[in-house]
């Protein structure tokens, strides 16, 4: 059975490709009781979420098979060697792993930030640049579409953020609240900038938004490379999260 911070991770998580989903007409749906949301015209986002049973594995693996369903699953799998070897048989393989994790705002300290660095929030002639670097710096096959502006633009819960040196663009990240939960996302520093804690001070300015509101606890989906940085911003792992890809689709 899943702990309450376990759950609090899993639905922001969902919560949070659901609204980008709704505000952008993406597709959002079930099968066999499995969520999803998924680009069809474009490449990102493309997920299926939860760890299935063995009858609904089936019935979801069929639809994918047929391409009917997005490639992407994201799920809670440990310790399950069932699902895992069922998966595998059908061709969809572990391609990464995030750390689901946890912070108590009560308990957080502020960091000091990098001195010669410039954050700006929500400002809407940031939002291309905002996308670029995100297509660049973090994702390898998939890319957002320009669509991702306005919903970002559309939507109060939405929080971004693009840290600049000078007129250079070095650094993003995303804040998004919903039902007294925060997460973050996008946290990407371009590679010639990183190891100046100009991302952990990007994450600090995001979770420094919050620190006044009714938000008591903040969650992220974190990266080996990027687990550390969070510890350091007292951040607690929770759990670990799997994403499966169909191979060849």
């Amino acid at each position: 059975m899943m702990h309450k911070e376990e759950k609090d991770i899993t639905k922001n998580l969902v919560d949070f490709y659901k609204e980008i989903a709704l505000i952008s007409d993406y597709q959002i749906g079930k099968c066999a009781g499995i969520d999803y949301v998924w680009n069809t015209k474009g490449s990102w986002p493309a997920y299926l979420f939860g760890k299935p049973g063995t009858k609904q594995a089936e019935a979801v693996t069929w639809e994918i098979k047929k391409r009917r369903l997005p490639p992407f699953w994201i799920m809670d799998d440990q310790d399950d060697l069932e699902i895992r070897g069922f998966l595998n048989e059908k061709g969809i393989r572990p391609v990464r792993k995030w750390k689901g994790m946890i912070l108590n705002v009560k308990a957080y300290e502020k960091k000091p930030g990098a001195g010669d660095v410039k954050l700006r929030f929500n400002h809407c002639g940031d939002l291309p640049v905002w996308r670029a670097l995100i297509n660049e710096d973090l994702f390898s096959a998939n890319r957002m579409g320009e669509e991702i502006e306005h919903t970002l633009n559309s939507g109060e819960q939405f929080t971004w953020a693009v840290a600049w040196i000078e007129s250079n663009p070095v650094a993003t990240g995303l804040l998004f609240t919903f039902e007294r939960i925060a997460g973050i996302y996008m946290i990407v520093t371009k590679r010639a900038f990183r190891g100046r804690g100009i991302g952990t001070m990007v994450t600090g300015a995001l979770i420094d938004r919050v620190l006044d509101s009714n938000i008591d606890r903040i969650v992220l989906h974190a990266t080996p490379m990027g687990e550390g940085i969070y510890r350091n911003l007292g951040f607690e792992p929770v759990n670990e999260l799997s994403i499966y890809w169909k191979l060849g689709y």
